[in-house]
């Protein structure tokens, strides 16, 4: 983490790191998304593509073939109107799939510390950024390779863009202790509003830079007891 966020989060960063198993507790974790762009395509799309546009171009010369056949000749053809080439939806950039992987490593870590056995992972779906770093945070947590154990995972695709409504589902989805409540939200603005009403005042929105966030502890009374940060760096 570099020294500017580190230094928002120092009062907030308390509890020290420790390979031993801690007492569970009811966690909340808030991450902000990780770096929004252009996915790279990966090989097996490239191929699938390839496959598309083969067969495409054989069906319109086979068309093309069987209207020559009625007596058409070519320079008689129209050319076929062009079609518009389908955008390609946004997701995570590069550096942002490498960001994902490392907030939802981190986070992992910490929540298996706790004995965390369950999770529920709150995003808004209509966010490219912010579904694709919490279907990361889920195979992270739902691995049980490296001889962790499995935590068992629920995404929920609802999240409200308003930030009394987000923080309101934050504070009435308090888990049992060994249970932790995820949210990825790709608006910074909006995390520090929410994470301010859970105890860290004075922490700016600029502090969450790309997959950085905070893991706070439930209290008693439905509010929230500082703990500790989470970045992928």
């Amino acid at each position: 983490m570099s020294e500017e966020i580190k230094d928002d989060f120092d009062a907030f960063d308390d509890e020290p790191t420790s390979d031993v198993k801690l007492t569970p507790r009811s966690l909340l974790a808030v991450v902000r998304a990780a770096e929004e762009g252009t996915p790279t395509e990966s090989l097996a799309d490239a191929v699938a593509k390839l496959k598309t546009d083969v067969a495409t171009l054989e069906a319109e010369a086979k068309a093309a073939i069987e209207e020559d056949g009625d007596g058409a000749t070519p320079a008689a053809k129209a050319p076929p109107a062009a079609k518009e080439a389908p955008s390609k939806s946004l997701g995570l950039s590069a550096e942002g799939e490498v960001q994902a992987i490392g907030v939802a490593m981190d986070l992992s870590s910490i929540l298996y510390g706790y004995q965390t056995r369950t999770a529920r992972v709150f995003y808004n779906a209509e966010s490219a950024s912010a579904s694709k770093t919490a279907a990361e945070i889920r195979d992270q947590l739902d691995d049980a390779t490296m001889g962790l154990k499995r935590i068992n995972v629920e995404m929920i695709g609802t999240l409200s863009a308003d930030a009394s409504a987000v923080f309101e589902t934050l504070r009435d989805a308090k888990p049992e202790p060994g249970g932790a409540v995820v949210l990825v939200d790709d608006d910074p603005e909006r995390i520090a509003w929410v994470t301010a009403r859970v105890g860290l005042d004075g922490v700016e929105a600029s502090a969450f830079k790309h997959a950085t966030g905070a893991v706070c502890e439930y209290d008693e009374n439905g509010s929230f007891a500082r703990s500790r940060i989470v970045s992928h760096e």
